[in-house]
């Protein structure tokens, strides 16, 4: 009997950190190879602690309403395997877009919101971290005010 660790590799996803699996592919049966032949075998997958998107806002608000500052946004695990895979099918900009885009979707329109730096992309062992500048007004609307600005994301 061997008493070899099985791995679960996922050569069909680029970007898979080595021994880990697309969340599409975790928890499913399929067939594995064994001594003398094969048999059924279930994926493993990674639990919530694996899979994270980290946000840390550093804004300051001035007397007049203003906001300016950073987002840093961190992915790890599938999140960060998404955002890969999304690079793949365009360019460097529509990426940026897209990120852009996904935390404005957080934010009050009031905010402008622009990518500075992506780092790790093509790293896949490394978390991919993503760094915005965010600049505007507290409040766009009457009934948007500067402490619904400041609202949790």
């Amino acid at each position: 009997m061997s008493t070899a660790k099985m791995c679960n590799l996922d050569p069909g996803w680029r970007y898979t950190p080595y021994g880990k699996l697309a969340w599409q592919h975790s928890f499913v049966d399929g067939l594995r190879q064994v001594d003398g032949g094969t048999a059924m075998a279930r994926t493993s997958g990674d639990g919530y602690a694996s899979n994270r998107t980290q946000r840390v806002a550093n804004l300051t608000m001035d007397e007049h309403g203003q906001i300016a500052g950073k987002i840093d946004i961190t992915y790890s695990g599938s999140p960060a395997l998404m955002w890969r895979h999304r690079s793949l099918s365009g360019d460097g900009e529509s990426l940026k877009d897209s990120l852009r885009k996904s935390l404005e979707e957080m934010l009050p329109n009031s905010l402008e919101v622009k990518v500075e730096s992506i780092k790790n992309l093509t790293e896949y062992e490394q978390p991919l971290s993503v760094s915005f500048e965010v600049t505007g007004a507290a409040g766009n609307s009457d009934r948007e005010t500067a402490g619904d600005a400041c609202r949790p994301f």
